[in-house]
């Protein structure tokens, strides 16, 4: 009955919106992932010419380092989800640099690119984490879901939020994985349409469903782009 309340309401909701102007689309990149999961993601993307952010941590760059090249020649963004993917408010100052500076620095070194964004694994992030970031001179965190952020330290740099509708997070682990939400009802939670609207996702959980993630997209409006350049055209207002 929850389900099907939830389904009707989702679905008015998207008849009756309006069609969104931004759409940012993030993928959180672990172990769990390989290279097959991954080069049918990165297919899906092509094929309906959407760009990307790659939150990735050094444990799956360094296992799959011919993915990290891949994402980058499809001109896709690459940010940091840390080096090996640990909870960071348990960890000292000292630590915190290894998990984020080291995370910079193994792609710099290594692929070239210059991170400039964050997420933290499971969400978790406090002030020493912000003010980490700062240290290491990150232009964004992506940590944050809105309206929810009130429950968080106040960010000390740029934070690009992810979308929440119905008061749902608008991430898959959340929804797909936790609340085990039929695919029906989630793709419709997500279809909804907002003027800004960041979803995020994670490879090995949205590739169980990859022809209606295929659909969502080519039925998606709004203009695609990744967090940086989001962010680059919010700082030019």
């Amino acid at each position: 009955m929850l389900f099907t309340c939830l389904f009707l309401f989702v679905t008015l909701n998207y008849i009756f919106n309006t069609g969104s102007e931004h759409v940012l689309l993030s993928f959180d990149t672990e172990i769990p992932d390989n290279n097959s999961i991954m080069l049918n993601l990165l297919s899906i993307l092509d094929n309906n010419d959407i760009p990307a952010t790659f939150f990735m941590t050094v444990d799956f760059a360094q296992k799959y380092p011919e993915m990290v090249d891949e994402v980058i020649q499809r001109n896709h963004e690459i940010s940091c989800h840390t080096k090996n993917h640990f909870d960071l408010t348990n960890l000292d100052k000292e630590e915190l640099l290894v998990q984020l500076e080291g995370c910079r620095l193994y792609f710099k070194n290594n692929h070239n690119v210059d991170v400039i964004g964050f997420r933290s694994p499971y969400r978790k992030i406090n002030k020493d984490v912000f003010m980490a970031l700062n240290k290491f001179k990150f232009s964004y965190d992506a940590s944050l879901f809105s309206f929810w952020s009130f429950l968080y330290a106040k960010p000390t740099i740029n934070e690009i939020y992810t979308s929440i509708n119905l008061g749902f997070p608008l991430d898959d682990y959340i929804l797909l994985e936790f609340l085990h939400l039929p695919p029906k009802t989630y793709f419709n939670l997500i279809s909804v349409n907002k003027k800004y609207k960041s979803l995020s996702f994670h490879p090995h959980i949205i590739m169980e469903h990859s022809q209606e993630f295929n659909e969502f997209l080519n039925n998606s409006n709004g203009k695609f782009i990744t967090h940086k350049d989001y962010l680059e055209m919010y700082n030019e207002r």
